[in-house]
């Protein structure tokens, strides 16, 4: 979505709003990575909705009166994994009930969420549900590419220090 104040506001607000319609989703990518701590910038929202029929319904239900609209026609939601949310801005969207990573390792939607971060804003009356750190990894390494990997080995060592912290 837009980075600038006004679509910064926004943005929240389709987040509050979707915590208010019990959507299941989380906020995955670098947005995450800013919640856990990491300092890197990203001007994009990533979601992992929970691809439930119902569920789906209520995200887009949700998205509609932010003039969000889905990249692919309603009738073929479900055959794709992936859409964006558009019109001025865009949210990439995933819709998988799990990942599947080359290593043959799986990262299962219902997993994900049991563990989740709720990150709180008590100022803007927000409740962020993130990946915990070691699934968030996983979903870095799955994307691949070189920014996703340097993600992973940020993401790895606040992960180590967060361990050793608690020993």
């Amino acid at each position: 979505m837009d980075a600038g104040a006004e679509g910064f506001y926004r943005e929240l607000d389709l987040l509050k709003a979707l915590a208010a319609a019990g959507v299941r989703y989380l906020l995955i990518g670098r947005r995450a990575c800013v919640l856990h701590g990491l300092p890197v910038d990203t001007f994009d929202y990533d979601l992992w909705v929970d691809p439930e029929s119902s569920n789906l319904q209520s995200f887009l239900r949700v998205a509609e009166p932010f003039d969000l609209f889905p990249s692919v026609a309603p009738e073929r939601l479900r055959e794709v994994p992936f859409f964006h949310l558009e019109n001025d801005t865009k949210v990439d969207v995933w819709k998988v009930r799990e990942f599947l990573l080359a290593t043959g390792e799986r990262l299962v939607f219902a997993d994900a969420h049991a563990r989740r971060v709720d990150v709180r804003d008590d100022a803007r009356q927000l409740l962020i549900p993130i990946p915990d750190l070691s699934d968030l990894i996983l979903l870095k390494r799955l994307g691949g590419r070189p920014k996703d990997l340097e993600d992973v080995k940020a993401l790895q060592a606040l992960l180590d220090q967060r361990r050793l912290g608690k020993a």
